[in-house]
């Protein structure tokens, strides 16, 4: 499904909204509307909801791996720092 959608401009991806919205409603009663406008709005507040959440995880495990490379960085730090001060040791007569 990566290309499931055509690669169109947002007013007429927007405006087959319209359409199709204006097709459904024509031969259909008001609580037969509202039961199909109901459901497509669950629809997409389940999308919303998933891609949310998807990026929260996302975001976590972005901030975890900054996290991970600031240790190395710090530990790197420190093992240089320790081989500086025993490279001085050993210039001690």
């Amino acid at each position: 499904m990566k290309d499931f959608l055509p690669n169109i401009s947002t007013t007429t991806f927007t405006g087959s909204a319209i359409v199709i919205g204006f097709l459904l409603g024509k031969d259909l009663s008001i609580d037969e509307q509202n039961a199909i406008g109901e459901w497509l709005m669950l629809v997409g507040q389940i999308l919303q909801t998933n891609t949310a959440w998807m990026q929260v995880l996302d975001d976590r495990k972005e901030k975890q791996k900054q996290t991970e490379e600031e240790k190395m960085q710090t530990i790197k730090a420190c093992v240089e720092k320790m081989h500086q001060k025993l490279n001085n040791l050993n210039d001690l007569p």
